[in-house]
């Protein structure tokens, strides 16, 4: 897998981390029923891969759903499972992670950063 941790965006499909100071993301996207983890996402970061490579996308294209395991951690969480979700996601869109550990948000937007989706 080819995802990057970057502190801004340098490719078509990424998974933000907005979430408050000192909470990071733990990211594992599955793959034909493997799982591939992503690198921790730091505040402020995103981890992301061309939506043509097909070791991120295995059909090579941007409207295939992809699916992900996203939690959080930090030293202000008290139970990692409460932020554990499963999250779909066209493969030209993106991810974002809003919020703090006691109230939180998972955005999916699609290639025309359009709102698709709320996991909370």
């Amino acid at each position: 897998m080819v995802f990057t941790t970057l502190p801004h965006h340098a490719y078509p499909f990424c998974i933000h981390n907005k979430m408050s100071e000192n909470t990071f993301l733990n990211v594992t996207q599955i793959l034909s029923n493997k799982g591939s983890n992503v690198p921790k996402i730091d505040p402020g970061f995103e981890a992301c891969c061309s939506d043509t490579d097909p070791s991120c996308n295995e059909n090579a294209e941007k409207n295939t759903k992809l699916l992900f395991q996203v939690s959080y951690e930090g030293p202000n969480v008290k139970n990692p499972q409460e932020g554990l979700r499963l999250v779909w996601c066209p493969a030209g869109g993106h991810i974002e992670a809003k919020g703090k550990p006691s109230d939180f948000k998972y955005e999916v937007y699609d290639p025309d950063q359009k709102l698709l989706k709320s996991y909370s």
